[in-house]
């Protein structure tokens, strides 16, 4: 794309800031970015990314605790809190209170098959980009 002088129409090259023959400053040109939006009637396989629903919810099913689904999802501050919210948990629970240690597991494991489930059947569920999961 060749670029002139909006002064004396001379031919610049993209990267100049300052015309060579006038020596008047150009003006910046600032680019766009325009982002793709999902459209139910027409899909478009190129919003779907490379990331898998059913590695995704296998992820929050076997793994859930550790934050790992938010990590594959690119949620990495989410992923860490998460882990760091069960860590603070179980480890209250285990330093004031060893016997109710099994029930906050399970409800733990509850929460993560809950979160496995909504991943796999709800399809509008999106990465860090917003785009949907395969």
């Amino acid at each position: 794309m060749a670029r002139t002088c909006p002064h004396c129409g001379t031919s610049l090259h993209p990267k100049i800031l300052i015309c060579d023959v006038c020596h008047q400053p150009l003006p910046v040109v600032k680019k766009e970015y325009v982002t793709a939006t999902y459209d139910a009637l027409k899909p478009s396989l190129k919003l779907v990314t490379l990331k898998s629903r059913n590695i995704a919810a296998f992820l929050f099913l076997i793994l859930g605790f550790t934050g790992v689904g938010f990590y594959y999802l690119s949620f990495f501050r989410r992923g860490f809190i998460y882990f760091l919210f069960n860590l603070i948990t179980i480890g209250g629970v285990y330093f004031f209170d060893i016997t109710l240690l099994p029930s906050v597991l399970l409800a733990l494991g509850g929460i993560q098959a809950l979160m496995a489930t909504i991943i796999l059947f709800r399809f509008n569920i999106k990465d860090h980009r917003g785009e949907l999961l395969k």
